[in-house]
This record gives structure tokens, C-alpha cells and sequence, in this order.
């Protein structure tokens, strides 16, 4: 489809130049609406996760804090031209690999290793 019609936009565009605008227009919608999905799930997700670790005096204030700092570096990560964005998916996955092989193989918050358990 690109080569045969090379228009500026999103796939958005290409739904209402080979179906129909209202399509179209229905896509980019749904395609919003899945982005603030994901965002609320996500930073709800991180919320829940960095409040595993902390004591029961410090639980308002970071729910609070927590939620403004993700949505925060959303912001910051979105306006990044591309290169910026790519290297910053980048370090976020290799500490999201190594986050992971670290709870896993060393210990989880209350000292014990499942990692190899069975």
C-alpha cells in the first residue's frame, strides 16, 4: 500500500484512503483510546509494584508522587525525536531484562530466591 499510494501519516490515513474516512476515523480513535488505556494500566502497574517495597507510613505521599513522575517521563520520552526515544527504549529494556534476572536469581524484597526453586 505504501508503494503503490506514498501518503504522509499513519496507517490511520491508509484505512480511510483504501475503505472509508469514517473507518479512518474510527481506527485513530480506537488507537487512542488503547494509548490512554495503557498509560493509566501502566502507571498503575508501577504504582503497585514500587509500593511492594515501602512501609506503611510513606504509602500516601507516593501515591501521590509515584503517578506525577511516570506521567512526567512519558511526557519527556514522547517529545525526544526519534533517535533520543530509541535510545532510551534501549536502557529501559536492559534494566527491565536485568530487573528481572535480579529478582529472580539474587533475592525479591523479603530475602528469599524462588528463582531456582521448584
Amino acid at each position: 500500500m505504501v508503494s503503490f499510494l506514498p501518503i504522509r501519516g499513519s496507517v490511520h490515513r491508509f484505512v480511510g484512503a483504501f475503505d472509508d474516512p469514517a473507518l479512518g476515523a474510527a481506527s485513530s480513535f480506537n488507537y487512542w483510546l488503547l494509548a490512554v488505556t495503557f498509560l493509566c494500566l501502566e502507571t498503575n502497574a508501577l504504582t503497585s509494584v514500587l509500593l511492594f517495597w515501602v512501609d506503611e507510613s510513606h504509602v500516601a505521599m507516593l501515591n501521590i508522587l509515584i503517578p506525577c513522575l511516570c506521567l512526567f517521563l512519558y511526557f519527556v520520552l514522547n517529545i525526544w525525536d526519534a533517535r533520543r526515544f530509541g535510545e532510551a527504549e534501549y536502557w529501559v529494556g536492559l534494566l527491565t531484562i536485568i530487573t528481572a534476572v535480579g529478582l529472580l536469581v539474587i533475592a525479591n524484597p523479603h530475602g528469599d530466591s524462588f528463582g531456582f526453586r521448584y
